[in-house]
């Protein structure tokens, strides 16, 4: 309950609303029972008990400087909070499972995975195999995953919260 309000305390007075418009830093100031029933639903949710409404997500285009847009996503500020729990987890998992190849860890960008990946395939070719190259659209790709697969394929890579 410390480190709870610990985070809520520190969230940024300045953050952004979530698609809930929930101010977190306003949480930091709830009793200790409303802190208990807070945590009670973070751990629901860890569960897999998520109220369809905090998977929502709306992505805003930021103009960038050099031309073109960057994708921002306006989350729920739950969501936004157990991630910001999460953090330590997610970040070690990293460490120790994700292959340096995976665009969705720190550092790597999407051009570096596609030169990667066109790389291969030009060895394998090279080398007389066939290969083949899918471009998935992203919208039909996220549109496609179903949670409770994604959960259960979560929990066989070992990323089960308890086990963390």
């Amino acid at each position: 309950m410390q480190q709870l309000r610990r985070i809520l305390r520190s969230w940024p007075a300045k953050a952004g609303l979530g698609l809930d418009f929930w101010v977190l830093r306003l949480w930091s100031e709830l009793p200790d029972e409303g802190l208990r029933v807070l945590i009670s639903i973070i751990y629901l949710a860890m569960d897999g008990s998520v109220p369809m409404q905090m998977l929502l997500v709306l992505i805003g285009l930021l103009p960038k400087d050099g031309g073109g847009e960057r994708p921002i996503a306006l989350t729920s500020m739950l969501y936004r909070l157990i991630m910001k729990l999460e953090k330590p987890n997610c970040s070690q998992w990293d460490e120790d499972v994700a292959g340096f190849w995976d665009t969705a860890i720190a550092g790597n960008s999407c051009l570096r995975a596609a030169l990667a990946r066109a790389l291969g395939m030009e060895n394998a070719q090279a080398r007389g195999f066939a290969t083949v190259g899918i471009l998935w659209d992203l919208a039909a790709f996220f549109d496609s995953i179903r949670i409770h697969r994604l959960v259960k394929l979560a929990l066989q890579l070992h990323l089960d919260r308890k086990s963390t």
